[in-house]
């Protein structure tokens, strides 16, 4: 990691609480919401303001001005699964998802012979988990909130528990093929985090239903949020910025066709190198790790761990047990301020109109 260091970190998390109505999002919807606290400032304490320009914010008030155009910057930018984002937009002025021309996906992958539509049956609750130790200590089971969230101190399921559990699901993302067959990543320590493995390979259907099983929240809650953040692609770039320090591994200033600038943010669910420098270079190089340690991020909010959201601004006071409330931390850094509570809605329409399933989106493979 950075000065912060890996100790560091963790031991602020333990000092301070113990660590893009049903209209679809597109590509472009992903990028406009790539703010510099998409991935938020959780573990280096520090506010949704750094007073870092990374040129984010341009880039979104570009995409409210003409979406359209914004649609051919970023298919200039070089991202990793070459798929040219849609450029229609509808009433509400979201894009819409279809792509003219946009390739079929295979019908088979690595590992999988199955029809490529992802599994949908799957709907607000995980699958009811056993006694397990989590740190040392054993706890016992118990059933999910209303929103399908198992609730904090609830004892959670291994990685093998959870494969066991995946349902089939095709591939409808060719591009992550690779990163989906990669498992495993840096060893980490620290409530929640020493979990983290990457110990799956997969479909990207299939890795998010493990992930979602391993931490304790809906596969369609993760299925929607992935889709929210990059449309299931482990490639896309986002958090663009002018310093070099910030770039993510291997995207030097300059070498994703943005003179001067680079990505900060990879992975299905926009990791920030950043902030998240030890999760590199898994966060990149495996699907199923760069799921796996977002979720234990979500988790160690969800557990109450992240206290220090009450010493900055806020909408509401953090407390443990709000699941969605730490789904609007991840992309904001704070709790309930207006960021959060709009990227909450975002996830709950992709969720709720079961994005990942329509047509458009499969389409884009």
């Amino acid at each position: 990691m950075n000065a912060i260091g890996r100790s560091a970190v963790f031991l602020l998390l333990a000092l301070a609480a113990a660590a893009c109505a049903g209209a679809t999002l597109s590509t472009e919807d992903v990028e406009a919401m790539q703010t510099d606290t998409s991935v938020p400032e959780i573990l280096a304490n520090v506010s949704a303001d750094d007073g870092t320009d990374d040129g984010t914010d341009d880039d979104a008030e570009a995409d409210d001005a003409d979406p359209a155009a914004d649609a051919s910057d970023l298919a200039a930018q070089g991202e990793t699964d070459g798929v040219v984002p849609p450029a229609d937009t509808t009433q509400e002025g979201n894009p819409t998802t279809g792509a003219a021309g946009a390739p079929t996906p295979p019908t088979t992958t690595a590992g999988s012979s199955v029809s490529p539509e992802p599994a949908t049956s799957e709907t607000s609750s995980p699958a009811a988990v056993t006694s397990s130790t989590i740190g040392g200590a054993t706890t016992p089971s118990a059933a999910p909130d209303a929103d399908g969230f198992l609730p904090p101190g609830t004892a959670l399921p291994s990685d093998a528990e959870c494969e066991a559990r995946v349902q089939a699901a095709g591939e409808v993302r060719a591009a992550n093929v690779g990163p989906n067959s990669k498992r495993g990543g840096p060893a980490l320590s620290g409530p929640e985090f020493e979990r983290v493995t990457g110990n799956m390979s997969g479909t990207t259907d299939e890795i998010l239903q493990w992930a979602a099983c391993k931490w304790g929240l809906p596969a369609d809650v993760a299925r929607a949020q992935a889709a929210t953040e990059t449309w299931w692609r482990q490639g896309f770039l986002g958090d663009w910025t002018s310093t070099a320090a910030d770039c993510a591994p291997g995207h030097s200033l300059g070498s994703d066709g943005r003179p001067g600038e680079c990505p900060q943010s990879i992975g299905l669910l926009q990791i920030k190198y950043k902030f998240f420098q030890e999760s590199f270079p898994g966060a990149a190089d495996s699907t199923a790790y760069s799921v796996d340690y977002a979720y234990a991020v979500w988790r160690n909010c969800y557990e109450g761990r992240q206290g220090w959201l009450n010493d900055s601004e806020r909408g509401r006071q953090y407390a443990a047990g709000d699941g969605w409330g730490c789904i609007g931390r991840w992309f904001a850094g704070q709790w309930y301020t207006q960021p959060a509570t709009d990227y909450i809605g975002h996830v709950r329409d992709a969720l709720d109109s079961k994005v990942w399933a329509s047509a458009d989106f499969i389409a884009e493979g």
